[in-house]
């Protein structure tokens, strides 16, 4: 009976946790390093003085399958999501809201009877909608403002450019409609729940990468947090891996880092072609303003959006994190993509407060406020992107990352998929006769 192959997982993001138990139910032997001292990656929890953040505001989908299956997996009774029929709100400008009865007509009546838009408008978007349905998606990748061409301007500034900076992070203008597409297709055109919103009701550490930890620690496998891997190496049937200054031997490697520090762990020769690649990405940041009031202070949704809302707005949604997380009076106001000006931390979360005030009149003044900016939090997701595989140049490493080929943009999701398939392949090297 073969001994069961030794892998070290580089990092405890979604990708890296979802490459780790799909290897641990695989037989394999799991050592994964996390130079951070919590995992999550660019999804995490952080503490500022004595609060704990979340270093961004993400949602979840009925379509992000694989995530759901791996949360099953870790968590103990239900999944901490509040779960939602599809609700789009432009603040004073348009709602659309699925009803709660489910699939199979629940994006068609929502659309119907969407509040701010005309028939024009509604004609336009089903039609669109409908042609994708029927003939996909087929042309060269391009611009997603060109491909929405046809769509009414209060359709594209109430529907497509808000939900364009929420799944992509990249402005309508300079968005891959292949990818935009692809999101779209597995979401409003997928039928069932694939549109149902999931909104966590824990932080982003807790909501995977913890209970990940946790369960493969269970299982007698080895978590390093707080060290991180500098060097690796290619040996005869194995790889060397440089920790603290030692060297130990694994029989492969998952390498789930962020790509702009690949350069720093792989030389040249072990991964040109990635290497390569990422060298020409552009990025993306994201700012998320956390506003805390008064006690009691609440929004009139847990989630709204704000894009093109307010003249001279630059926040894109707030959140209620009191409803969702029990944080009371807390709200984060989410700033997708690069802003037109640069303004610094201090004056972001000075004009998200009186964004929110002019909003929601009668808003107490915040407490405290703390912006928090992922300066690469996605790749730009351009027309034409080269995204590498996995591969390196040893079929011993392996890379995972939202940022590799694949259907999605920079998503959980994307993630959690890029880890699995990563696992998946290394482990052909032990199970191909």
């Amino acid at each position: 009976m073969r001994k069961p192959p030794h892998i070290a997982v580089i990092g405890a993001g979604y990708a890296g946790v979802a490459a780790a138990l799909t290897l641990a139910d695989a037989g394999a032997q799991i050592s994964l390093f996390e130079a951070g001292p919590l995992p999550g990656g660019r999804a995490r929890r952080i503490h500022w003085h004595d609060q704990a953040l979340d270093n961004g505001q993400h949602i979840a989908l009925g379509a992000y399958t694989e995530l759901l299956r791996l949360m099953r997996k870790v968590h103990r009774g239900p999944l901490p999501f509040r779960r939602m029929p599809l609700r789009w709100e432009m603040w004073q400008q348009m709602l659309l809201q699925a009803p709660a009865w489910g699939a199979p007509l629940t994006t068609l009546w929502a659309l119907l009877r969407a509040q701010g838009w005309g028939w024009a408008d509604k004609q336009a978007l089903l039609r669109f909608l409908a042609g994708l349905r029927l003939r996909g998606f087929r042309s060269e990748d391009r611009p997603a403002s060109e491909w929405l061409a046809s769509q009414t301007p209060r359709v594209i500034q109430t529907f497509w450019e808000p939900l364009c900076y929420a799944a992509l992070n990249t402005p309508l203008q300079e968005a891959s409609a292949q990818v935009f597409y692809n999101v779209v297709r597995d979401s409003l055109l997928a039928g069932g729940d694939a549109a149902q919103m999931l909104l966590p009701t824990v932080d982003l550490s807790a909501l995977l990468p913890e209970p990940a930890l946790a369960w493969l620690t269970a299982q007698q496998h080895a978590v390093h947090l707080g060290q991180k891997v500098t060097q690796l190496t290619l040996q005869d049937d194995q790889v060397a891996l440089q920790v603290k200054g030692e060297w130990q031997s694994v029989d492969g490697v998952i390498c789930a880092t962020g790509p702009h520090q690949l350069p720093a762990l792989l030389h040249t020769e072990q991964a040109p072609a990635a290497l390569q690649a990422v060298s020409q990405f552009g990025w993306q940041p994201i700012r998320t303003v956390y506003l805390q009031y008064p006690a009691g202070t609440r929004l009139p949704q847990a989630m709204i959006g704000l894009h093109h809302c307010l003249p001279g707005g630059v926040v894109h949604w707030v959140f209620d994190r009191g409803v969702l997380l029990g944080e009371d009076g807390r709200m984060a106001a989410v700033i997708s993509a690069a802003m037109t000006q640069p303004m610094s931390g201090e004056q972001i979360a000075s004009q998200a407060a009186s964004e929110l005030a002019q909003a929601f009149p009668g808003l107490p003044a915040p407490l405290w406020c703390k912006t928090l900016h992922e300066a690469r939090a996605t790749f730009a997701c351009t027309p034409g992107l080269h995204r590498p595989d996995g591969h390196t140049a040893s079929p011993r490493v392996r890379l995972a990352g939202d940022y590799l080929a694949g259907d999605y943009p920079a998503t959980l999701e994307g993630a959690v998929r890029s880890g699995v398939a990563a696992a998946q392949a290394l482990l052909a090297q032990w199970t191909q006769p």
